[in-house]
């Protein structure tokens, strides 16, 4: 993931960040003592960004030992096509679980961007509309990670519904 630096990167950093300080809010988060339930194959969309970013901080892992769970998978955690939201974080040693999604359309590409990035994919973009490009692409992350960061209408995590529970939101 190095040098990876885009909204669907920054905001499964995040989104895992929170994620993780609600369910350990008084401890520190126990690598590889986290699942992560998808509700979609890792072939789907950007599941697989962002489960790699959710296996780095984690610990979670995919394979015949899932933590990491994107559906069809197979391992310890089941695939969970009905989840509420995105993502869902459950402790192994509590149990304790909260749901998670990011809504990056709180957060456009501007339209210089978008000009930008049709111009790239007619072939069409010189290196001056590269460095632009490239500094249009940083002001969205940037945009997404310092200015929407703590907006619970983009940053989405609340405690997974169980019987009799109602769910709680946090940002």
């Amino acid at each position: 993931m190095t040098g990876r630096s885009c909204p669907t990167v920054a905001s499964a950093y995040w989104l895992t960040w929170l994620a993780l300080r609600n369910l350990y809010s008084d401890s520190l988060p126990q690598r590889g003592g986290i699942r992560v339930e998808f509700p979609a194959d890792a072939r789907t969309g950007s599941t697989d960004v962002v489960a790699t970013v959710v296996q780095m901080l984690t610990g979670a892992a995919g394979g015949a030992d899932s933590r990491v769970s994107p559906a069809g998978t197979g391992g310890r955690a089941c695939s969970s096509p009905g989840l509420p939201l995105y993502m869902r974080f459950t402790r192994l040693d509590t149990g304790a679980a909260v749901d998670a999604a990011v809504d990056l359309s709180m957060a456009p590409a501007s339209d210089a961007l978008e000009i930008l990035l049709a111009r790239l994919s007619k072939g069409l973009l010189d290196e001056p509309g590269e460095i632009d490009k490239g500094r249009e692409w940083q002001e969205r992350v940037r945009h997404l990670l310092l200015d929407l960061a703590h907006d619970p209408g983009v940053f989405v995590v609340r405690r997974a519904e169980r019987a009799g529970l109602h769910s709680t939101m946090f940002a």
